[in-house]
């Protein structure tokens, strides 16, 4: 036989995404594209172990010997939970025999078995993308009477959960210069916050930027601002 593997390789990387601008001095336009961008946000694995009793249905012959019993996977479907990934499928399992009588000859009949399992990963969130794969590591069964066979096998799995969300991203920008009458610009602003307000969106209105926003009223490194806050605005 022929055994394929892969390797998957991931690197932690931050990037910085433009999906807002604009000028001091001029008016800015400009379009943007929707882009959707995946963040790996957790993985793992586990074995599992999958025992049943499979039953000779009446309409056939009883078992003689069971000398081959093969199985596959099917039917896998995850999902994400509050920090655990659930995954179930289906082994399908086909059993060869002898039947008690030897006129009867070699026959087969096949039966689908349901597992599932719970993987741990702190960070999945219902609604996130899961890519998962399951192999079927060992395989054991033994014939217990005329018409039970007890089969075993153990499940390799494992679960890589994805956050995928849209962003715009800024694509052509056009500058506009602004012509604008200084007898009309006030040189002192004193703006009361609203809700829905960040830095970011005061500093854009008021065409200044949030690290003066932060100087001169005392404000944190960061884009949030209470609500009711007076901000003096140069």
């Amino acid at each position: 036989f022929t055994v394929a593997a892969a390797i998957d390789i991931f690197r932690d990387m931050e990037r910085e995404i433009v999906t807002d601008m604009y000028h001091r001095s001029r008016d800015v336009k400009f379009s943007a594209v929707p882009r959707r961008v995946s963040e790996l946000c957790g993985s793992g694995s586990t074995e599992v172990s999958v025992r049943e009793i499979i039953t000779l249905p009446e309409s056939k012959k009883g078992f003689g010997r069971v000398p081959y019993i093969s199985a596959s996977i099917e039917g896998i479907e995850a999902t994400a939970e509050n920090g655990r990934c659930r995954i179930e499928g289906v082994i399908a399992t086909n059993t060869v025999y002898e039947a008690e009588t030897e006129e009867a000859g070699f026959s087969s009949f096949s039966e689908k078995l349901p597992f599932r399992t719970v993987i741990d990963i702190p960070d999945a969130r219902e609604g996130m993308t899961i890519d998962c794969s399951c192999g079927m590591k060992d395989i054991w069964f033994d014939r217990m009477n005329a018409r039970q066979t007890e089969f075993s096998c153990t499940l390799a799995v494992s679960a890589y959960v994805w956050k995928i969300e849209e962003y715009r991203f800024i694509d052509k920008v056009c500058y506009i210069e602004r012509e604008e009458d200084a007898e009309e610009s006030a040189g002192m602003v004193v703006y009361v916050t609203r809700p829905g307000d960040t830095q970011w969106s005061i500093a854009k209105e008021f065409r200044t930027t949030m690290r003066e926003l932060q100087v001169i009223n005392g404000l944190e490194d960061s884009d949030y601002v209470e609500v009711g806050r007076k901000l003096l605005i140069l």
